[in-house]
Formats: structure tokens, C-alpha cells, sequence
């Protein structure tokens, strides 16, 4: 019995101190943790930590990279910086018993710290995205906040 304890003892450590390539199933584990959007491709950044809830934050993600809004906001940083610096997606928190939405923000890393530019509610259950306008504390649909943007 000692034997197979040591066994699988030592099989644990061996596993754990092995190297381990970051894969396109590793998720961002917090707002530190972004995703870039490009013109072109977004470039994921991601840590070594895995979510439970990874493919659909990444659905999330993927399906703000498609907004009209972030797609111009993301081409016009990238050209403004010269490539420099890209539009940042990442979940600033996720459903709870108050709140039963994914809070998605979209900013920039300015080197000191992340700017908020856009943020959205998405529902999971239906996957129902929300423009969160943060001065006026209330959501709309994107076509209303996209009305909205054409009055000013």
C-alpha cells in the first residue's frame, strides 16, 4: 500500500513541476488579464490559469470583438498609436445573485493602468448583449446606443 501511495505521490509532483504551454483553452483569470483586439485578428493574452466558464467567456468575448462600435474604436487606437497600443477586452465581473450578467469592459492599457472606453452587459442565457452607460446608470440595446452616438 506504501508502494502505490509513493507511486502516486510522486506521479502528482512529476506532473505539477512539468512545463506547461499556455493553450487557447487558458483563460484570463482577471481584469489584469486582457484581450487584444486588432484591426485584423484579435491577439488573445492570456495566464496560465483555466476557468470553468472559459468557452463561454470566450464567446463573450469574441462576439464584442464583432460589435460595429469596438471594431472602429480598435481600428482607430491601432491607427493613432501606429500599432502600438490595441483595444482591450476583459470581464469585469461575472453573474451573482445580484447581478445575472457578465460585466464586459473595453479600454485601453495605458501602461499604468486599464481605461475604460466602453462597457456591456452580456446575459449568458440568451447571450443578449447591453450597451452599460455608466454616466446615465442604465443599459441599452446597441441599436439605441448607436442611435445615441449619431446625435452627438
Amino acid at each position: 500500500m506504501k508502494k502505490i501511495l509513493w507511486i502516486v505521490f510522486a506521479g502528482a509532483v512529476w506532473t505539477a513541476c512539468g512545463e506547461r504551454k499556455p493553450s487557447d483553452n487558458d483563460k484570463p483569470a482577471s481584469a489584469d488579464s486582457a484581450v487584444a483586439a486588432s484591426a485584423d485578428t484579435p491577439v488573445k493574452v492570456v495566464t496560465p490559469v483555466v476557468l470553468d466558464s472559459g468557452a463561454l467567456e470566450d464567446r463573450i468575448i469574441d462576439t464584442l470583438l464583432r460589435v460595429p462600435q469596438v471594431v472602429a474604436q480598435s481600428k482607430y487606437m491601432e491607427k493613432e498609436t501606429k500599432g502600438e497600443r490595441r483595444l482591450k477586452l476583459w470581464i469585469g465581473s461575472r453573474p451573482s445573485e445580484g447581478d445575472k450578467y457578465y460585466w464586459v469592459k473595453a479600454g485601453e492599457d495605458n501602461g499604468m493602468s486599464l481605461v475604460t472606453i466602453f462597457d456591456f452587459h452580456v446575459y449568458p442565457d440568451s447571450m443578449r448583449i447591453m450597451y452599460y452607460d455608466v454616466a446615465e446608470d442604465r443599459e441599452m440595446t446597441l441599436r439605441e446606443w448607436e442611435e445615441k452616438e449619431k446625435k452627438k
